[in-house]
């Protein structure tokens, strides 16, 4: 294809030849005795055809140029990814923030299980410790998962957000979210998080509301593999803590006393997922998040009315984090939480805990990380531990009046050295331990070793190994 620029200069060319060729034909005529009209003639057809072709270059240089000028324009408006993109799927990818993970490990219990009770051997008899690491002696493929989010801004105000998991943790999460749960299965599919997000002006300035499935507020720990410096999650978070909810929340940002803050307020079908909701009642969960670098802050008050049996129970609780990074070496955190229900039988049993962690990077690639927890409840062992496990899960069951004299104590001591390999690849392993004291119950909450017996050991020492890559 010939520029347009130089169209010009060919044209004045192509007459050129064009002259010289008729003056030689005429030149030819006279000698051969043709007279001097015939070689005129010849030179003005041969002008003609060159105009012809002068003026279909010069047709399609012009198609070409605004074909050129149309794809440009739409180049543009891609890459602005503002609301005249040319579709949806154009500036929807143009704005997709897509990131994960994969992850497997591997776990050993030292107090060696027969292997026909290696299943579920590392849980112990309450089945609360090591949720998401419950199988003794085996390789596990925990996760892979995805995240795909179209943030909010002040340019755009609408998006939304999806978290996506599948592999053994995907199956251990929550019951409302996938049949079967538990160990059915081994590598099942879970939907973390599914909202839709808008920014909204207000009179007090931007609010993020959401609306769907999002994960809680409450807690230090995350299901996310990426999330923690353990492998294993703290009996605080095992025990007293959701996961994820179903409803809707706001989340406004500003500054309070001169300090980054965050506002919340959440209101779902319950504690844990609850999906679908099997009462009328509503769990209320007020947020607050304070900035004090290198110290953060964050509080939530949460109640609620719960179906167990036929009359229900009164949850209410309050969780506080208290964070710590100094941006190079140090990190860590300090979950505390209180837990009451008003349940039947009169006998309102509590639930309290306390967590503390702390990382330090020994070098740019390698870290050590130790974390200390305590799980106690003031009576009704059995009581509280069926129904917060039933809360979480966002199932129902019977709360009965359990003694009242029952009380109980869970606490574990955890140490985890991690390992960059490389760019985006993690490699750790933990050495944790556990205990159990119940009063008026049997200590022997884990597996034994010597007698062979299911539960017979009042403690156990489990030791992992995990592997990441985050893309």
């Amino acid at each position: 294809m010939i520029p347009r620029s130089i169209a010009p200069a060919a044209a004045l060319a192509l007459f050129a030849l064009a002259v010289v060729a008729t003056d030689r034909s005429a030149r030819a005529g006279t000698d051969s005795g043709a007279g001097g009209p015939a070689g005129l003639a010849e030179l003005e057809r041969t002008l003609a055809a060159m105009e012809d072709r002068l003026r279909a270059t010069s047709d399609a240089l012009a198609a070409a140029e605004a074909r050129s000028a149309e794809l440009a324009d739409r180049l543009d408006r891609l890459d602005r990814g503002g609301p005249a993109a040319t579709s949806a799927l154009e500036g929807l990818l143009a704005e997709l923030e897509v990131g994960g993970w994969v992850s497997a490990s591997y776990w050993y219990n030292l107090n060696d299980p027969d292997n026909n009770n290696l299943l579920g051997a590392n849980q112990g008899l309450t089945g609360f410790s090591h949720p998401f690491t419950p199988d003794a002696n085996q390789f596990s493929f925990d996760q892979l998962w995805i995240e795909l989010e179209r943030p909010v801004s002040p340019e755009r105000r609408a998006g939304f957000r999806a978290d996506l998991a599948f592999g053994k943790i995907a199956g251990l999460l929550p019951a409302g979210n996938t049949p079967g749960g538990g160990r059915a299965g081994g590598n099942n599919f879970y939907v973390g998080q599914a909202y839709v997000q808008v920014l909204a002006e207000t009179p007090i300035g931007d609010v993020r509301f959401q609306a769907g499935k999002f994960f809680t507020t409450i807690g230090a720990e995350v299901a996310q593999a990426t999330g923690n410096p353990h492998i294993s999650r703290s009996n605080v978070y095992n025990l007293m803590q959701p996961i994820d909810h179903v409803g809707v929340a706001a989340f406004h940002e500003r500054s309070c006393l001169g300090v980054a803050c965050t506002l919340g307020v959440l209101l779902v079908n319950g504690f844990g997922v609850d999906q679908p909701e099997i009462n009328d009642g509503k769990t209320l969960i007020l947020h607050t998040a304070f900035d004090l670098a290198p110290f953060s802050l964050a509080l939530n008050l949460h109640t609620g009315h719960e179906a167990f049996g036929d009359e229900g129970i009164d949850t209410r609780g309050i969780n506080a984090v208290l964070g710590y990074d100094d941006g190079d070496r140090i990190t860590g955190y300090l979950d505390a939480g209180f837990v009451a229900t008003d349940g039947p039988g009169g006998t309102d049993p509590k639930i309290f805990g306390v967590a503390a962690s702390l990382r330090y990077a020994i070098t740019e690639r390698l870290g050590l990380a130790l974390r200390a927890d305590l799980v106690g409840t003031d009576r009704d062992f059995v009581g509280v531990a069926s129904a917060l496990a039933a809360l979480r899960a966002g199932g129902a069951t019977q709360v009965g009046p359990g003694d009242p004299d029952e009380s109980a104590r869970f606490w574990s001591l955890t140490g985890t050295v991690d390992y960059r390999l490389a760019d985006g690849l993690l490699l750790r392993g933990e050495l944790r331990y556990d205990r159990a004291s119940v009063d008026r119950f049997s200590d022997d909450l884990f597996i034994s070793d010597g007698d062979r017996l299911l539960f017979g050991a009042p403690s156990q020492l489990t030791a992992g190994a995990e592997v990441i890559y985050t893309f």
